[in-house]
């Protein structure tokens, strides 16, 4: 008896999931970042992706900025954060020997599918050592 309740909950929960037969169902896809940065020094143009460390929040919620794409030598390229997560983000980007880089009101909107990713170039600049 239970399982008959069961089953039915579930075609309950299909069928409003799916009542517009007009839109095609979401591919089974891999889930991409809110958040895609690229981190580069801003007075010679040095890639400092692999060096670089991050952070995004949002309210309580926070995530570290990871590898996520590589060149052909393995070198990083990308590092990505909040995989799935639309929302309104803060960013935080540091490296060694650089200023710290920061930005609010990072907007990654949900699609029909999936949340879209927001890319950052960011441009650090070097700390003077004087």
């Amino acid at each position: 008896m239970k399982r008959l309740a069961l089953t039915g909950m579930l075609a309950a929960v299909t069928l409003l999931a799916c009542d517009d037969e007009s839109v095609a169902p979401c591919p089974l896809a891999p889930v991409g970042p809110a958040i895609r940065v690229t981190v580069t020094a801003a007075a010679t143009g040095e890639a400092l992706t692999a060096s670089a460390a991050g952070l995004v929040r949002e309210g309580t919620y926070s995530d570290s900025l990871r590898v996520c794409d590589t060149d052909g030598q393995g070198a990083p390229t990308a590092r990505c954060a909040a995989w799935g997560r639309a929302g309104t983000y803060a960013v935080t980007v540091s490296a060694a020997g650089y200023a710290p880089w920061d930005t609010t009101g990072v907007f990654v909107s949900r699609g029909r599918c999936e949340n879209e990713t927001i890319q950052l170039d960011v441009r650090l600049q070097l700390i003077s050592r004087e």
